[in-house]
């Protein structure tokens, strides 16, 4: 990240942008959108050289096949803010980004609202203009400073975000499986054939 970060501090940004992800990816989940992967990590030039922050939040591949069957899935820079990409073909080369204008850091509640409105109207939803919320290399103290009130409240059991993101993930489907159990009692009854050690998963 050019001279005015230190590999610490890319660490830290790359954390901190990761939890702020982790909690983007818990709204989408309580949605019930197939969230799959949740990527954090520095920015690189063509050289290997740190510019900035960057994170992304990719979607399951029944919800990439909605959409053109490409690649598909969220990116935030820590310039631009979030959009929604679309890629095609075997390189997976972006075809086409979406952004929904809402500033660097929006709330994970509208966040959610804007992959919501995509997935009902693609081609409407947000704006194909990339926009410029923060100079690239820049104020590095600031981003640190807006990132912090994503860190979890118990950093001792989630400071890694791949971590926070696992439990995520696993409290959202073990929430969907209650859920399905304890339906109504009008829900007509299915007869299922299971082994016990499948039973027992």
């Amino acid at each position: 990240m050019a001279s005015e970060t230190e590999p610490q501090m890319s660490a830290e940004l790359s954390r901190r942008a990761g939890h702020y992800a982790a909690a983007v990816a818990e709204c989408l989940l309580a949605a019930g959108l197939p969230v799959t992967i949740q990527s954090c990590g520095p920015w690189h030039d063509g050289d290997g050289e740190d510019l900035d922050v960057e994170a992304g939040i990719s979607f399951t591949q029944a919800f990439q096949d909605q959409h053109g069957g490409g690649d598909c899935g969220l990116h935030w820079t820590g310039t631009s803010g979030w959009c929604i990409y679309t890629a095609e073909g075997p390189d997976r080369h972006p075809s086409g980004s979406h952004w929904p204008g809402a500033g660097l850091l929006p709330q994970p509640e509208l966040v959610a609202e804007f992959v919501d409105a995509f997935t009902l109207d693609p081609a409407g939803s947000g704006s194909g203009e990339q926009p410029s919320y923060r100079r690239e290399g820049q104020d590095f103290t600031l981003l640190l400073d807006a990132l912090a009130p994503y860190l979890p409240a118990r950093p001792f059991l989630f400071e890694d975000p791949q971590t926070r993101f696992a439990d995520l993930h696993r409290r959202a489907y073990d929430n969907r499986v209650r859920q399905a159990l304890s339906s109504p009692a009008s829900t007509p009854l299915t007869h299922l054939h299971l082994r016990q050690g499948e039973l027992t998963a």
